[in-house]
């Protein structure tokens, strides 16, 4: 993630594959997060217990 949205240009524009175990792939366990922050950010912040509406608040992600 640090190389793809990198502000260099020169960083951005290179494809640097990752080699990992073979139990797991770095590309989906990136994208994976990704989709896990996005549905969380749909979603909002939601309550727990006895805690009422706009008790906890959270920051939202944004890829932008």
């Amino acid at each position: 993630m640090i190389l793809r949205d990198s502000a260099d240009e020169k960083v951005r524009g290179e494809r640097v594959e990752v080699h990992t175990g073979r139990k797991w792939r770095a590309d989906k366990s990136v994208s994976d997060a990704e989709s896990r922050l996005r549905h969380s950010d749909i979603v909002g912040t939601t309550t727990s217990g006895r805690l009422g509406l706009g008790c906890v608040t959270r920051a939202s992600w944004s890829p932008g």
